[in-house]
This record gives structure tokens, sequence and C-alpha cells, in this order.
């Protein structure tokens, strides 16, 4: 069996983060309103989540390869609760 999942995946649906104050939440034209945090999602949310995390494994580890951090990231994260892995079997169908 194969496991269809990506390598490593991040927080990155409504994240809190901080905002310029030159542009609205919204960044439409007409909306006055200047926030220090808004709420963003996307890959650019959970990018740094993920390099955080790296950061920490290099300081703890600094002999360890780009490769071993990899695998260190991958083996000891848990898969989501709500978005069951889905199994193939040898010949590429769902089991």
């Amino acid at each position: 069996m194969h496991v269809l999942q990506p390598d490593i995946t991040a927080p990155g649906v409504s994240v809190i983060a901080a905002w310029t104050r030159a542009n609205s939440p919204t960044d439409l034209a007409f909306d006055p309103r200047r926030v220090a945090f808004n709420s963003e999602s996307g890959t650019s949310m959970s990018c740094p989540h993920v390099s955080g995390v790296v950061g920490l494994l290099r300081t703890l580890h600094p002999e360890w390869s780009p490769a071993a951090i990899k695998s260190a990231i991958m083996t000891t994260g848990k898969p989501p609760r709500r978005s069951p892995l889905l199994w193939l079997d040898a010949d590429g169908r769902f089991a």
C-alpha cells in the first residue's frame, strides 16, 4: 500500500499575522480601516510555521543535513484529525 499525502504540512488557514497599516484588511481603496493584525490563509501562512521548526531543529542539531531535518519533521508529525489518509493498493486503487 502507498499513502497519498504531502511530505510536510502546516497550519495555513485563518492564521493571525502582523499586518501593515499601509493597507486595509480588505485591501480595498474605499476601506479606511487600519489594523495591526489580520487573518490570512494560504502557503504564505504555512511556510513560516515549517521554517520556524527547521530553524529550531538547526539550532539544536547544527550537524544535521537538510535531509535529516526533513526526516525528523516527517517522522514526528501527526496526520490531520479531520482528513483521513488515502490508502492505495499496489495497483494504485483506493484500498
